[in-house]
């Protein structure tokens, strides 16, 4: 037989498959570990403060990684429905306590309701079609391809939720003024609450579209990585994971917009009105004791300070002058005894030289306790002023808020004018 036909042969034989990475222990877990060890030791050079939150963290995830190891292999080895339905619904019981409770600054009424109503319609519906029609897993709920995905679908847009929920009740409370000068003119609570929606929205997905931007270029992303190290083909790697994030992305949107609708339309009542008293700040704020200055002992440069600082200031340049004045008398005098045994005059020379430098020391001297009290009672007033002042324009406002409500619910409130024509906008 001719040679040729073996070496060509042997040029389209396929290449063996990949050879599969050897099993890891917890000794290469350990030798990882040793890179948080470094962290912790950059933490404490630099002063972060961030070595409790690094070990605790660190050990949640051994944890909580391997006890998802332990519920997963029995799930994925019998591929029962109803253990792939009730390990879902654990992973969006705990994503939606995580947003409402862990993730946000902010809460309004019912959050824990509409996030869950709004994580289990984005999740479900996505990861539905993505693993039924493309992937095409069959059956479509198979766990070894269900579970995963759902759970990177819910980290995903669990951050979006968060990130969202945030912006809006943060601006609406820091827009108060604003939100109700429209109201007042005749807006309605969406015209009111939509840039704030637009705002929240797009803010949440900043980091889905940046991620989605860079992936293949910048980045290769998890998904794909741990395919690639599993063994199997770059192009399956590749395909499963553009269908990944564009599952990712349509959850992100879907439950953020959902999210974000509810919450206006619950800081916002029927009645056009903004209510702020449904939303309740879960960050820990110092205790406002009011101080005689006006203001709070949380500062860290209140009245209390800066008087104790001035009086330490004055009692040190107090000092310092009491001690140059004796060692002067003191000097003094010793000058004059000496110069007494030698002869009357050169006392009366002394004597008068003596006077002489303690009238320039009164005199020539720059005495810094005047100009540091004169300073500290500046500072006291133009404090004092300011709080005045403020308290003044915040009554102002609030009046005249309460005014525009109710020149709006009368003008609103009348079915016609004397002229017949019928008032719209105000």
């Amino acid at each position: 037989m001719d040679p040729s036909y073996h070496d060509t042969m042997r040029i389209h034989q396929p290449a063996p498959p990949p050879e599969r990475p050897d099993e890891l222990d917890w000794s290469n877990v350990a030798i990882a570990s040793t890179l948080i060890l470094s962290n912790i030791f950059l933490s404490l050079l630099f002063g972060l403060g961030l070595e409790k939150q690094l070990i605790v963290a660190a050990t949640r995830c051994l944890v909580q990684l391997t006890i998802m190891g332990h519920i997963l292999q029995p799930v994925f080895d019998k591929e029962s429905p109803l253990f792939v339905a009730m390990l879902t619904l654990l992973l969006i019981s705990i994503a939606i306590l995580e947003i409402s409770f862990n993730r946000t600054k902010f809460r309004h009424d019912y959050m824990v309701s509409t996030v869950a109503l709004s994580t289990i319609t984005a999740v479900l519906l996505t990861s539905f079609v993505g693993n039924a029609l493309a992937f095409g897993a069959s059956p479509w709920y198979r766990p070894r391809t269900y579970i995963p995905t759902v759970g990177m679908l819910l980290g995903n847009c669990m951050s979006a939720q968060a990130v969202g929920l945030n912006t809006i009740m943060g601006q609406a409370s820091d827009n108060k003024e604003r939100i109700e000068m429209y109201l007042s003119f005749g807006a309605t609570r969406w015209e009111a609450a939509r840039p704030l929606v637009v705002e929240a929205i797009r803010t949440a997905l900043l980091p889905v579209l940046n991620s989605m931007s860079v992936m293949g270029l910048i980045s290769i992303p998890g998904m794909m990585t741990g395919q690639i190290m599993g063994g199997s083909s770059i192009g399956d790697a590749v395909r499963y994971q553009q269908i990944l994030i564009f599952m990712i992305s349509s959850s992100s949107t879907i439950g953020t917009i959902a999210s974000c609708m509810s919450c206006c339309f619950i800081i916002f009542d029927d009645c056009d009105r903004l209510r702020l008293d449904r939303i309740r700040d879960t960050r820990k704020k110092p205790k406002a004791s009011e101080t005689p200055g006006g203001a709070n002992v949380g500062s860290w440069w209140d009245e209390t300070t800066r008087q104790d600082a001035a009086g330490h200031i004055f009692q040190v340049i107090n000092t310092d002058d009491a001690t140059i004045g004796s060692n002067t008398t003191g000097n003094s005098s010793t000058t004059t005894n000496s110069t007494s045994s030698s002869s009357t005059s050169t006392s009366s020379s002394a004597a008068d030289t003596t006077t002489t430098d303690d009238s320039a020391a009164n005199n020539g001297i720059f005495n810094p306790t005047a100009v540091l009290h004169a300073a500290s009672t500046a500072y006291a007033s133009a404090s004092h002023l300011a709080g005045v002042a403020a308290d003044n324009i915040r009554h102002a406002a609030a009046e005249l808020s309460e005014a525009a409500h109710e020149l709006k619910e009368t003008v609103m409130g009348s079915e016609e004018v004397d002229d017949g024509d019928d008032i719209g906008v105000l």
